[in-house]
């Protein structure tokens, strides 16, 4: 049972029982590199967790996690936010090469044939799905 921030930072393994150090080992332990953090409140504490993609502006959900909580309860929201993180790089960042044909995207948007920011290719053999970083 996670009951307050020191037992979440144990829980993390950061290297101090603060908000900042909570949001750096989140930081770095997810592969989008997910912002994080305690909420001080007034009545309990809340740990938050948000995706992240580089060279895009879209806002993705905050997960809010109020103590005391399990740590799966903590592992689902990082999880879920990693989760919408490579959603929207899928969504955004195919490679020139992704789809020379043209294409849309769920949103309805029409891509030009090898316009960057098109959504990406899984099946792209130049970037292997990975796509660009724009």
């Amino acid at each position: 049972m996670i009951n307050d921030i020191q037992d979440l930072a144990s829980y993390l393994g950061a290297y101090d029982d603060t908000s900042k150090a909570i949001a750096r080992c989140v930081y770095r332990g997810t592969a989008a590199g997910c912002p994080a953090g305690v909420e001080r409140g007034v009545d309990q504490d809340i740990f938050w967790v948000t995706g992240f993609c580089e060279g895009s502006d879209w806002e993705h959900e905050v997960y809010h996690v109020p103590f005391p909580c399990s740590p799966d309860a903590i592992g689902e929201a990082i999880e879920q936010a990693e989760k919408d993180s490579q959603e929207t790089w899928d969504a955004t960042h195919g490679c020139d090469k992704c789809h020379p044909e043209g294409t849309g995207d769920e949103w309805g948007n029409v891509f030009a044939p090898g316009e960057v920011g098109a959504p990406i290719n899984p099946d792209c053999p130049s970037c292997e799905g990975a796509g660009i970083i724009l």
